[in-house]
């Protein structure tokens, strides 16, 4: 099922000399990849949510035979996708909103405290 991002951005010799091994050791070497992909660059969740997708488009182009009430249902699940990204953005819109605010108060809070020593100390 990965064979095809394992392989991408190698040379030609590393495809044929991976190619060369027994099953065994290709699915081996394979999921040592994928265990040092996820761990070395997994900079956020969304890196493991476009692995997911990748991997989902790749089983979709390679599969042979998909029902239309199948296909109806992956449809629907991408759509349900599409408003969970449109809610995620809003949601995170709202708390970056919330942090600066907050921010905001204690910068002001800060100010007034600085303006109040200096017209004390005047």
């Amino acid at each position: 099922m990965y064979q095809d991002a394992y392989l991408s951005g190698k040379s030609e010799d590393a495809r044929q000399a991976f190619l060369a091994k027994s099953p065994a050791r290709q699915y081996s070497c394979i999921m040592a990849w994928r265990h040092r992909m996820r761990h070395s660059n997994r900079t956020t969740e969304g890196s493991e949510i476009i692995a997911h997708l990748r991997v989902a488009r790749k089983r979709l182009s390679g599969a042979a035979d998909i029902n239309e009430q199948e296909l109806r249902t992956i449809d629907t699940e991408l759509a349900a996708l599409r408003d969970g990204m449109s809610v995620f953005r809003a949601n995170r819109r709202a708390r970056e909103i919330e942090e600066l605010e907050q921010k905001q108060s204690l910068i002001m809070e800060r100010l007034r405290m600085l303006r109040q020593t200096g017209e004390e100390q005047e």
